[in-house]
Formats: structure tokens, C-alpha cells, sequence
């Protein structure tokens, strides 16, 4: 039960994180990114195919198994995760369209990535995801332990992460933001 109970405080944990990347796209700059849980989606895919052993083909065969240790393969996903956005953000901005239409860039990419991914079985295993992931830290810690470490890292990066959106919230380039969104024109 206590597994279960750190369990679900740490996909709260996730669940903060995300809340406050949306905050500072649509709430600090008014822009509704649609596909913004796609780039989280990407970077933790990227990170674990990178964390799993390549298997051989009658098994479960993963492109981008390197068995790399959970520092580099997740400031690699991370970087995946930021190339795919700032993509999706090239293609809305070289086509000059209104700040209206936003919104239909991203949801269309969105809808884009899930239909590659749930029908592509080599890259990602489609809808049954990634099977057998290590452990971030290893498989030397008991099983409450790990997750008892794992959510304070989690909340640590909550904490880093909502200490930054308030230095940037009283910076002049919050203040910018705000003066944007609601003034776009």
C-alpha cells in the first residue's frame, strides 16, 4: 500500500511540473500549445529507449536501445524533447500564421505524433509503450526506498522549477509576456 500511496504522489509530482510549463506558455504569454504534452511524451520515450538494452528481433526490438545510464540518456531526451518543439514552433512561425490558428498548429502535431506513435511498432511499441525500463538509480535499492528517492527528486525539480517560473513571472521578460498576451496585436 505505502508503494501505491508514493506512487501516485509522484505522478502528482509530474502533474506539477506540467501544469507549470502550460503556465508560463498560456498563462504568463497567452499562447495555447495543444501539443505540449507531446514533448513531455517525447523526451521521456527518448530517454527510456535510450536507458534499454537493443534487443534481438523475436524480442521486443527498441531503434535507439543503447543502455545508457539515466543522467545521459534524460539530458538527451530532454534535448530531443526541445528539437521537436522548437520544430513544431519553426513550422508555425515561417508560415506567418495569425496567433489565432496556434492553437490548430499545435493540436494537429499533436494528433500527428500520436498517430506515428501508436501505429509505428519499431520505434516506440506502439500503445503498449516501453517494456522493462531500469530504474534511474539502479535495482540495488528495496522497492520503497526508490520510491521514496524518487519522489524527492521529483519535488526537488517541482521546487526548482516553480522558483524559476517566479523569477521569471517578476523579470522583464515575464512582464513582457504578459504585456503580449494581452495585447498581441
Amino acid at each position: 500500500m505505502t508503494g501505491f500511496v508514493l506512487t501516485i504522489i509522484t505522478f502528482v509530482g509530474f502533474q506539477m511540473l506540467l501544469s507549470l510549463g502550460m503556465n508560463v506558455l498560456w498563462g504568463y504569454g497567452g499562447l495555447l500549445n495543444l501539443s505540449y504534452i507531446v514533448y513531455y511524451a517525447f523526451g521521456a520515450y527518448v530517454t527510456g529507449t535510450l536507458m534499454l538494452p537493443k534487443a534481438s528481433p523475436p524480442a521486443t526490438f527498441y531503434i535507439l536501445g543503447l543502455h545508457l545510464p539515466f543522467a545521459p540518456a534524460a539530458l538527451i531526451g530532454l534535448a530531443a524533447s526541445g528539437v521537436l518543439a522548437a520544430l513544431v514552433g519553426w513550422l508555425f512561425l515561417g508560415s506567418r500564421l495569425r496567433p489565432e490558428y496556434f492553437p490548430i498548429v499545435t493540436l494537429v502535431a499533436a494528433s500527428a505524433a500520436l498517430q506515428f506513435v501508436s501505429q509505428d511498432q519499431s520505434l516506440f511499441n506502439g500503445f503498449a509503450g516501453l517494456i522493462a525500463v531500469p530504474q534511474p538509480f539502479g535495482a540495488s535499492l528495496s522497492s520503497t526506498t526508490y520510491a521514496i528517492l524518487f519522489l524527492v527528486l521529483v519535488f526537488g525539480v517541482v521546487a526548482v522549477v516553480a522558483g524559476f517560473c517566479e523569477v521569471l513571472r517578476r523579470s522583464g521578460l515575464g512582464r513582457q509576456m504578459r504585456a503580449v498576451r494581452e495585447d498581441a496585436l
